[in-house]
């Protein structure tokens, strides 16, 4: 059956495709870490991926800091700048016109206001820095804390570039739209012909948003409930649309677990080499 190496294939390549904006950002922050070291450490998070808001995967910045001595504020900023373009192209995704209802849009349009804002906040770091961390200064316990941040803040606003942003979000969206592929064969081998590729991709970008606010580990229930729901309201049957749903759970988040877990025992087989 060629359907679930198939999608497997362009699975791996989507997450691939994060794995390069992971990369990219350690080089731009100063740390060209080796190819094969960074590609092993950056799998190895996946491993983690399944908890509430994937913030297992930040296992990746004691990894880096304990092999390449690559300082936690540099790779945590680079962390958060990942979530952020992954909100930005999901959000970029759904709005292409999944949803026309008028309360969707407004909350497409908050969303984005507000992803603009921040934006615009960390093109100004020092300013940011003066209002928020120069009136902690006068105790000294924090200092070290405050000095921390500073160098975050630095390496937030050096990845929120325009041209950085745009390369980030646009590889984000690839992976996005790849799993997107993924989910639209699934349909076509279930005889779902009423969804079509853009509904599938849009389905998966929102049921990953859904997921993601719910903070369940891996999104479990919300994810689900809302790729059941957008695939039934798009067309399928429910029958089609629980078995597209258990299977696209399987060839993307636990297969992301799977990779993650061959990939830590790869880092600790090289660690004790």
């Amino acid at each position: 059956m060629w359907l679930i190496p198939a999608c497997l294939v362009v699975v791996f390549i989507g997450y691939s495709f994060r794995f390069f904006r992971w990369h990219w950002y350690l080089v731009h922050m100063g740390h060209p870490i080796p190819m094969i070291s960074s590609f092993r450490i950056y799998f190895a998070s996946l491993a983690l991926s399944a908890s509430p808001g994937r913030v297992g995967e930040s296992i990746k910045s004691l990894l880096l800091k304990r092999r390449h001595d690559t300082p936690v504020s540099h790779t945590l900023a680079g962390l958060l700048c990942e979530r952020f373009t992954d909100l930005l192209a999901v959000m970029l995704l759904i709005s292409l016109g999944a949803f026309s209802g008028i309360q969707a849009k407004w909350a497409i349009i908050t969303v984005a206001i507000i992803q603009l804002c921040i934006i615009l906040l960390m093109r100004h770091p020092e300013w940011l820095k003066r209002s928020m961390l120069a009136p902690v200064r006068k105790w000294p316990r924090v200092n070290h804390l405050i000095i921390w941040f500073e160098f975050m803040i630095d390496r937030i606003s050096m990845l929120l570039s325009s041209g950085i942003l745009v390369g980030s979000v646009f590889l984000a969206v690839m992976s996005w739209v790849l799993e997107g592929i993924a989910l639209y064969w699934l349909f076509q081998y279930l005889g779902v012909d009423s969804i079509t590729l853009l509904q599938a991709i849009m389905i998966l970008a929102a049921s990953d948003l859904i997921g993601a606010i719910s903070f369940m580990p891996g999104g479990i229930g919300g994810a689900e409930v809302t790729l059941i729901s957008l695939s039934i309201l798009y067309g399928a049957g429910q029958t089609e649309a629980v078995a597209a749903t258990f299977l696209i759970r399987f060839i993307t988040l636990w297969f992301g677990v799977g990779l993650g877990i061959m990939s830590m025992f790869w880092e600790q087989s090289v660690q004790k080499a």
